[in-house]
């Protein structure tokens, strides 16, 4: 059975997009799964659930992606377990939140772009062969981040539009092989990493974050991208490559959105309530 199924390669697949990536893939019942993660018991949970919902096989990789050299390894031993590879999904990610520039730290400014966006250059480089055979397709998760200024993610922003050329240059340069690259770039999505850029936040102020400030008046779900990746990595999506798709309600279009120091936030949140009650006057 597994050797009738697409293999895919999930990365950052214990929590957040990347496990809800897995569970879409897992519920269109024609997948294999080979997600990573550096923490082993999220990430079996996460295997498990993918299992319940209609996976063909699961195989669970516990793996350090900022040592470029287990990045590898994982494609040698998704392909050696599976026999081929279809799908890489890069979803591993961090952020060491908003601070102004003359405060972050270079080291921990090396570390998000060696993860954000060597990390999945250098599975890139392994799984090209192993896709050209499969003209299999590639979906990197960028951020709207990536696609606007913002103050206070100076290193996050330039990893995730790093990743963004990167993924343009991979398209141009594999298309007339078959192999689809493409990059979603996620707005305000609910999930730890966007609650570590903004500052660790409670539940509630995510809540008026986004009624306030996103367009749409919501922070997006994680399930929300698990169900566009699955359609950009299938073979219902036969004819988009190198594209960076914003999902973000609207937020890299308004002004307003954008202008917000994500540090700050709940300062900005609390004066735009007071706004609208009538208590500031401009």
């Amino acid at each position: 059975m597994v050797n009738m199924s697409r293999v895919a390669l999930i990365t950052g697949a214990s929590s957040g997009i990347g496990a809800a990536i897995a569970l879409e893939m897992a519920r269109v019942g024609h997948y294999a799964l080979a997600l990573t993660s550096n923490e082993s018991k999220n990430l079996a949970t996460v295997g498990q659930q993918c299992l319940t919902e209609g996976a063909k096989e699961v195989h669970l990789m516990v793996k350090d992606l900022m040592d470029l050299n287990q990045c590898q390894d994982l494609v040698s031993e998704t392909v050696e377990h599976f026999k081929k590879m279809d799908v890489f999904v890069s979803c591993a990610g961090m952020s060491q939140g908003a601070q102004d520039i003359e405060d972050k730290c270079l080291k921990g400014v090396e570390n998000v772009m060696r993860l954000n966006y060597l990390s999945p250059l250098a599975v890139t480089q392994k799984a090209l062969p192993h896709l050209l055979k499969t003209r299999g397709s590639i979906l990197y998760i960028g951020s709207t981040l990536g696609t606007i200024s913002s103050s206070g993610v100076i290193d996050y922003a330039a990893s995730k539009s790093a990743l963004h050329s990167m993924a343009q240059n991979v398209a141009q340069e594999y298309s007339a092989t078959g192999i689809r690259v493409n990059v979603l770039a996620p707005g305000a999505i609910a999930t730890e990493l966007f609650n570590d850029i903004m500052g660790a936040a409670s539940p509630e102020q995510l809540d008026e974050f986004g009624s306030l400030i996103i367009p749409m008046g919501r922070l997006g779900r994680a399930q929300e991208i698990g169900h566009l990746a699955e359609f950009l990595v299938s073979d219902k999506n036969m004819y988009m490559t190198g594209s960076v798709i914003k999902v973000d309600g609207g937020q890299a279009n308004d002004k307003k959105a954008g202008q917000f120091r994500a540090g700050e936030f709940m300062r900005a949140v609390e004066m735009e309530a007071a706004n609208k009650k009538g208590l500031i006057v401009n």
